[in-house]
Formats: structure tokens, sequence, C-alpha cells
């Protein structure tokens, strides 16, 4: 029993929690110093998926370049047990009256963000890059979910430097909007476990002006048909941006169907602004005038089930906090002032 008690003074101990923490962070300062000198892509890569999935697939394969990342792992579930059994220790043996319940708090805070953030890097989806131009919709993959774009403004400083990239989202479900808000650097949206993270903007090619034989210019866009004068139709089936490749056609351009008035597909041609000449297709002369090109943004989507965990540990935390430090200042108001005189 003594040997026990010994060791339960020693995992409930602050000092114990320090040393894992600084530990820690020593760690992790090595291994990002190591990783990047050896692929500076390397947090990007690893942030692609989720951490569990890297952890068993990828690292494996770069060893022993990975070693830090095995200590990072069995440091952060000691920190773990050491905040949980501060957390019980200061409930149960140490601090029973209401004064004490603010540092019982902080410890519970640190407790419940520390595992929500090792719940949500370990488990979980992640969609990188989806890119959405403003008014359109684009599918997140793996999430059963359409990310919405309603808005996008760059914001620049006095010299024109951009600073921040402010969107106007929407996550849809089935067509129905489950969520919306504006997000921006350090402020996602987030909807239960999903968190919409922002990469910024940039300009997207949505859709071509196009000289049509005997119909004028008119707007091609996608997924929009376009009628003809003799009952037929023109589609745009995809878009190719800047070095995109689609068996012969390298973009960009536009990948354009003529289709008959009962659906059936008659022609399929290529319009490319670097060809600039007239493309005859089933009898239709389509010449491609000019690009329509709209702002877009480019998100990361995340499905996080340590997300709440964190958001819960993060305001008990600041009660906690608070609460510890009303304690102590009351304490010190009580406090005998010795005379000096």
């Amino acid at each position: 029993m003594a040997v026990l008690g010994w060791l339960w003074r020693v995992a409930s101990a602050p000092v114990t929690f320090v040393v894992l923490s600084i530990l820690w962070c020593i760690d992790l300062a090595a291994g990002s110093i190591h990783a990047y000198r050896l692929d500076p892509q390397f947090w990007v890569k690893m942030d692609a998926v989720p951490f569990n999935q890297w952890l068993t697939r990828v690292a494996p394969t770069v060893w022993p370049a990975s070693w830090w990342v095995y200590g990072l792992v069995a440091l952060t579930y000691l920190v773990i047990a050491s905040l949980l059994i501060c957390t019980l220790n200061w409930f149960f043996r140490r601090r029973r009256r209401a004064r004490g319940m603010g540092e019982v708090l902080v410890h519970l805070g640190f407790l419940l963000v520390f595992a929500g953030f090792v719940l949500g890097s370990g488990w979980g989806v992640r969609t990188q890059g989806v890119e959405v131009a403003v008014g359109g919709t684009a599918p997140v993959p793996d999430h059963g979910l359409e990310l919405r774009l309603d808005g996008v403004e760059v914001l620049r400083s006095s010299d024109g430097r951009p600073l921040d990239t402010v969107s106007r989202v929407a996550l849809l479900r089935n067509g129905a909007e489950v969520a919306g808000g504006t997000v921006r650097t350090n402020h996602p949206l987030i909807s239960g476990a999903t968190v919409v993270y922002p990469q910024g903007a940039r300009s997207q090619i949505t859709g071509a002006r196009v000289a049509v034989e005997r119909g004028g210019v008119q707007t091609l866009a996608v997924g929009r048909s376009l009628p003809l004068d003799d009952g037929r139709s023109l589609v745009l089936r995809q878009v190719l941006h800047p070095g995109d490749r689609l068996g012969p056609y390298f973009g960009p351009g536009f990948l354009v169907d003529v289709v008959a008035a009962d659906g059936t597909p008659q022609a399929q041609g290529f319009l490319s602004p670097v060809a600039r000449g007239t493309l005859a297709l089933a009898g239709v002369g389509l010449r491609l005038v000019d690009v329509e090109i709209s702002p877009a943004g480019v998100f990361n989507v995340h499905h996080d089930p340590g997300v709440l965990l964190v958001l819960l540990g993060a305001a008990i935390l600041t009660i906690g906090t608070f609460w510890a430090l009303a304690g102590y200042l009351w304490l010190w108001q009580l406090r005998p002032v010795a005379d000096t005189e």
C-alpha cells in the first residue's frame, strides 16, 4: 500500500504534469525541425488525413524519421492521465470547499481540451481543398454534405497586401441548409462535429462566352443547357482549369456537347482560349469569345469528433480561472496586513 500511495502522490503532483508538458513541447519542437528538414510539406501531408491513419499507414514506412511522433503519442497519453489523476486528487482529497472548486475546474477544463484535441486529430474525416465559386455549391466527399459560397471578400492592407479572406458559407444536406455563417482565419464554421476552415480565395473559371453560328454570342455555364434554334441544345459538360487534363484535352478549356431534343448526345468538342478558330460540332459552328471568371473560396472540411469536447473544456477552463482568481483575491483581502511601524 505504501508503494501505491507513493505512486499516487507522484502521479498527482503538479510537478509531474509540468515535467511531462515540457517533455511534450521539447519532443514536438525537435521533431518538427527534423521533419521539416526532411520534407517541407510534412505537416501539410500529415494534416490531409486523420492522425490515426497517418500513424498506422505512413509512420512505419518512414522510420526512423518518425521516432519523435511515437514519443509524442506516448507523452500525450501520459499528459492526459496526469490531468485526470490531478483532477481526481483535487476533487477527492485536497479541496472539498467551494474555494477549491476553481482549481478543480481548471484541471478538468485542461483535461477536456487535451482529450478533445487527441480525439479530433486521431479520428474523423478530412477533406482538403474544396473549391467553390461565389454563388455556387461543391460536394464535400465522404461527408454527405455540400458547401455553398454566398460571398467572399479579400481584406487588404493600405498598400494592397492581402491580410485575410472573409467568406459567407453554408453547409447543405440533401439540398437543405443545416448551418451557415461567416468564416475567416481562426474563425471556422462549426456545425456539430463538422468544421469548415477557410484556406483563402482564388479566381475560378465558371463559364464561357461563345459565338454560336446564327445564334449570336451566348453564355455557357456548367450544368446548364443552351437551346439552339433547331430544337437541340448546347451543354457545357466540364471546365478544365490550367494544368488539368482529360484524355487528349489540356486546360484551360471547355468540354461542350451538342444534345438532341430527346437528350441524346450527338457530338462533343473542346473549346480552348489557345485555339481561337471556329469549331464545327454536329453542324453547329462555335467560337470561344471570352472566359467567365469568378472569385472562389478554398476550404478544408473536417468531421472532428473532439471539437465539442474542446469547446466545453475551454468554457470550463475559463470559468475555473475566474473562480480561482476570485478565491485568491478573497483570501488576499482577508489576510491580515503586517504592522510596519
